[in-house]
């Protein structure tokens, strides 16, 4: 952050890398509540079930994330297609229609330019 604030970013994205990689929420909510940069945090499908993508929800809520980048996620490392996560989404249009029914979050999405399947 310190490296960041000289060229005076309008906000900050911070993704996640799949494969593991704790949430980004706590980590967004430190950049926005502590550092006062407007931040988003990437949610995917990958590796999460409903209920825990919405204790994350609730969670960036409660600390005043309100920008969320809903993305589907990549496959697992070692693997070539995605595989959905048991009680978990499919595709990101479903994790969109799930964030908005949560909260009224700022949600941006990222896709395939081939289009959904």
């Amino acid at each position: 952050i310190d490296e960041l604030r000289p060229l005076g970013p309008d906000f900050v994205s911070i993704t996640r890398t799949g494969g593991g990689a704790p949430p980004t929420i706590d980590l967004t909510a430190k950049i926005q509540n502590d550092f006062g940069y407007r931040a988003m945090s990437h949610l995917t499908c990958a590796g999460y079930t409903r209920e825990q993508i919405g204790e994350l929800l609730d969670r960036a809520w409660e600390s005043g994330v309100r920008n969320i980048l809903a993305l589907r996620g990549d496959a697992a490392p070692g693997q070539q297609t995605f595989s959905v996560t048991e009680g978990g989404f499919s595709y990101a249009n479903d994790l969109v229609a799930y964030t908005k029914s949560r909260h009224d979050f700022c949600i941006g999405v990222a896709g395939y330019p081939e289009g959904h399947p």
